[in-house]
């Protein structure tokens, strides 16, 4: 493999990244960068195998205090700020310069801040900061519980936090006279840079950000460590408003913030059982006839009994889970009849949490979703955290809701003008990357990579809901596998070559098919998400290669073997 790379014109080998940017490992002078774009928040699963939301920094322009994004007060006061004013501990020229005058009075305040509307949480606010002269004090602080930190500027930069609890937040740099135990300043000027709002109790490292919207997700595996994968996934909204609290408990209790959930914060929900059949739910309504996952994180604390999810209405389908205990999972589905198609599993994820989900089809006219447990002795002790419905034949990554719904964008990710990149008269597109679900892959084609012209002319792998893979190219080409070549979900290598009337398709180092009729069309862009949003993938990519030669069918097999 290392040796076929060195014949390669663009790899993509996910491991740096930057709001809107995937890079590729070649060509080393960027030319060969991926272009991404969501338009929202995601989450993925970091390197510790917690559950993340992308980008972890909260903060928009976090390094241009001037913008818009940053609200300016100085009632009874002054103070003035200069964007790119000086250089910055990464040595760019991006730190600004803070000027204000003293705050020694009641009613004297100055600050930038920015607002936002979060799920109650740990929160730290985290900004680097040194002074003009040295000595100069300023406050980072919240509100409304005016968490405070006195930072003492010296000449050297250092990175100043304040920690705080709580939901709807507000985070300022500056100084209100009186408030949260801040008295008076002198007059001072700080140069301040990469200012971060992350969960957690300390400051992770630094993420620079502008609007925050089109930051790729490198995801690693459920239980975290290994090499990352860029994670691509359609448009979803969780429906349920409120993802990590119970709104109805009957029959036990539910304690809020009760241990470390999926996170890695205090704020998995404990259900205690009782004898018999207990149950916590949140409802949500949504019509007849539509499929819906719904998904929940459970962790198993004590006792013997089992746990379930569902959905329903009048008729009902639910999950039971035994086994938490020992991490030996069955699960057993019932389905009442006013369900169809139901289907349930599960992941394994760090710490002894699992990720569960159940998809199904209501033919009512309403119908809503709850969590239970229910067990013969009153000592069975689960902890809950985000649960997630959506109306999908599977599940997607978390979305976090607090009081409405929330949706998560589709990701896309590719390169336009990259001629010189991609093999005009013959080539080869290959892609290692992993289908999360049979379910995922559509009626209609489900496309992994492609080439593109700009116009009518493409090329693509593609594969279907009853498993036969496509390979096509403009100019002739169709090489089709049979049905079912694809029958389960998993990492998959595939390769498609091409030059005039000789063309092959290789999958896991095996010849799928081959056609010897076709021409090369010019080709201008590279993708990973089809151009069309009518077929484009969930998946995870590994590694993404364009050769601007055919390989050897030899070359082909060895480079596709798992």
């Amino acid at each position: 493999m290392s040796d076929l790379l060195n014949s390669a014109s663009l790899v993509m080998i996910p491991s740096g990244y930057k709001e809107d940017i995937v890079y590729s490992a070649v060509p080393t002078d960027g030319s060969g960068d991926l272009s991404f774009t969501r338009a929202s928040n995601g989450t993925r699963i970091n390197s510790a195998g917690l559950v993340e939301v992308v980008a972890w920094n909260e903060i928009s322009y976090s390094e241009q205090l001037q913008n818009a994004a940053w609200t300016k007060q100085n009632s009874g006061t002054t103070f003035t700020l200069t964007d790119n004013f000086t250089t910055a501990p990464n040595g760019t020229t991006t730190a600004c310069k803070y000027t204000w005058t003293a705050m020694d009075s009641a009613g004297k305040y100055f600050s930038a801040y920015q607002s936002f509307n979060l799920p109650s949480n740990q929160y730290t606010f985290s900004v680097y900061m040194k002074g003009a002269v040295g000595g100069e004090k300023i406050y980072l602080y919240n509100y409304p519980t005016y968490a405070t930190t006195l930072c003492t500027l010296t000449t050297e930069w250092q990175r100043f936090t304040v920690t705080f609890t709580n939901a709807q937040q507000f985070v300022y740099i500056g100084g209100e006279f009186g408030q949260g135990g801040m008295t008076t300043l002198p007059a001072g000027t700080a140069y301040i840079w990469g200012a971060q709002l992350n969960i957690g109790a300390t400051a992770k490292p630094y993420f620079p950000t502008t609007d925050r919207l089109n930051v790729p997700r490198l995801t690693y595996q459920n239980g975290g460590g290994g090499c990352p994968s860029l994670l691509l996934e359609k448009q979803s909204t969780n429906l349920l408003t409120q993802s990590n609290a119970l709104t109805g408990v009957s029959g036990t209790t539910a304690t809020a913030n009760n241990a470390i959930s999926p996170d890695g914060t205090q704020n998995a929900i404990l259900i205690n059982g009782a004898s018999g059949y207990a149950y916590a739910g949140t409802s949500n309504n949504f019509g007849g006839g539509v499929t819906t996952t719904f998904s929940a994180f459970i962790k198993y604390k004590q006792g013997v009994g089992q746990a379930s999810i569902g959905i329903g209405g009048q008729f009902a389908a639910y999950l039971y889970i035994d086994g938490l205990d020992d991490g030996n999972i069955v699960l057993t589905n019932y389905a009442g009849s006013g369900v169809s198609g139901v289907t349930t599993g599960y992941e394994v994820h760090a710490n002894g949490w699992y990720r569960f989900w159940l998809t199904a089809t209501y033919t009512g006219t309403t119908g809503y979703q709850e969590w239970q447990i229910s067990s013969n002795t009153t000592n069975t002790h689960l902890w809950y955290y985000g649960g997630q419905n959506e109306a999908s034949s599977y599940m997607t990554s978390f979305i976090f809701t607090s009081g409405a719904s929330a949706t998560r964008v589709a990701d896309a990710c590719s390169k336009t003008g990259i001629s010189s990149l991609i093999g005009q008269t013959e080539g080869v597109m290959f892609l290692d990357f992993e289908i999360p679900s049979m379910s995922s892959l559509m009626s209609g084609g489900t496309v992994y990579a492609y080439l593109y012209d700009g116009s009518t002319k493409d090329a693509y792998i593609a594969i279907y809901a009853n498993g036969f893979v496509q390979a096509y190219m403009f100019g002739g080409c169709l090489i089709n596998t049979a049905s079912g070549y694809v029958t389960q979900a998993g990492r998959f290598k595939m390769a498609f070559a091409y030059k005039a009337n000789d063309f092959v398709l290789y999958i896991n180092g095996v010849q799928a098919g081959t056609d010897t009729s076709g021409t090369i069309p010019t080709f201008s862009e590279f993708g990973l998400q089809y151009i069309n949003s009518t077929f484009a993938s969930n998946q995870k990519v590994n590694q993404a290669i364009l050769f601007p030669t055919r390989l050897s069918n030899s070359e082909l097999a060895s480079l596709t073997t798992l």
